[in-house]
């Protein structure tokens, strides 16, 4: 069994972008088809979530991972800090998976 702790930024924007890029380009879409499909006012968005400016709300994730036919978690790329094995970390009880939660959601 192993315990994940994550660092305090997991998810990784740019990559996360040029993945979407790819995935979108692969399915054979424009961004005009993505922005018409997902109703935004202009591209913009689109080009920002390419270049790692920003990162596609949930509703945006979900819809282009039913458009792309992938899970959502296939449309994020992310880092993990530490993986370690129980006996070494001592987290394979609840009380200290929860620690590692809150230490996570808290910066720590």
């Amino acid at each position: 069994m192993y315990c994940i702790s994550f660092c305090s930024k997991p998810i990784l924007p740019e990559e996360t972008g040029n993945n979407i890029k790819r995935k979108i380009k692969a399915a054979g879409y424009t961004v005009k088809d993505i922005q018409k499909i997902l109703r935004l006012s202009c591209p913009q968005p689109i080009y920002r979530w390419f270049n790692g400016k920003v990162l596609p709300s949930i509703d945006h994730l979900y819809m282009l991972s039913h458009i792309l036919n992938v899970h959502m978690e296939h449309l994020i790329v992310s880092r993990y800090i530490d993986e370690c094995d129980v006996d070494d970390y001592e987290c394979g009880g609840i009380v200290s998976r929860t620690i590692i939660f809150s230490d996570y959601i808290n910066g720590n």
